[in-house]
């Protein structure tokens, strides 16, 4: 039975469908990338609830394609959705994850800028921009999202045992990524 799916799938196949369909899942990795940072609940939970919505569907079809055999060419739809959106979850984790890779990487230019300049003047800077160029080039941009270029953000502080400390933040899929200068770890909230 899935045989012969695929073999239909393949004979309906078109260019315009393959450019339509590779179209949707550049829209839908896209989507997914930039509303999980924030300000959005989140493409793939969208995703997600269709995927559920047609592992549902696809039991139910099948018990009434017992009766009615016509819905037998229906039930291969659901099938192609859930695995289109499978798909598409997991292209959007492995790039995410990447970026966020991409993005620490940057941050670690910063953080090595920063102990440089401590090292020059005896002090953090009060802002990223104080850095540039003796200690850095430019300020470089996180790596996470396609569309909207996003910073880091910058904060020193007083600590509790009375040194001077920083942290520095930025966005990743939904939550906040923070280095603590103290610690010298990730910290995800």
């Amino acid at each position: 039975m899935i045989r012969t799916w695929f073999a239909d799938f393949y004979k309906r196949l078109s260019v315009k469908k393959v450019v339509t369909l590779s179209a949707l899942f550049v829209v839908c990795v896209v989507l997914d990338l930039e509303m999980s940072n924030g300000w959005f609940i989140g493409f793939s939970t969208l995703a997600m609830l269709i995927c559920f919505s047609c592992l549902l569907l696809m039991p139910c079809l099948a018990v009434v394609s017992i009766f009615v055999p016509r819905i037998r060419r229906i039930l291969k739809y659901p099938i192609w959705i859930f695995l289109f959106f499978v798909v598409e979850l997991y292209s959007a984790t492995f790039i995410g994850r990447w970026q966020e890779e991409q993005t620490k990487s940057e941050l670690q230019k910063i953080i090595s800028a920063t102990e440089n300049y401590r090292k020059k003047t005896g002090e953090y800077p009060t802002n990223l921009n104080e850095l540039v160029p003796e200690c850095i080039e430019f300020i470089p941009s996180t790596k996470v999202g396609v569309v909207r270029k996003r910073s880091f953000y910058y904060h020193k502080f007083l600590s509790t045992e009375g040194d001077i400390r920083y942290t520095i933040d930025f966005d990743v899929h939904g939550s906040l990524c923070t280095y603590n200068s103290k610690l010298r770890e990730y910290h995800y909230d």
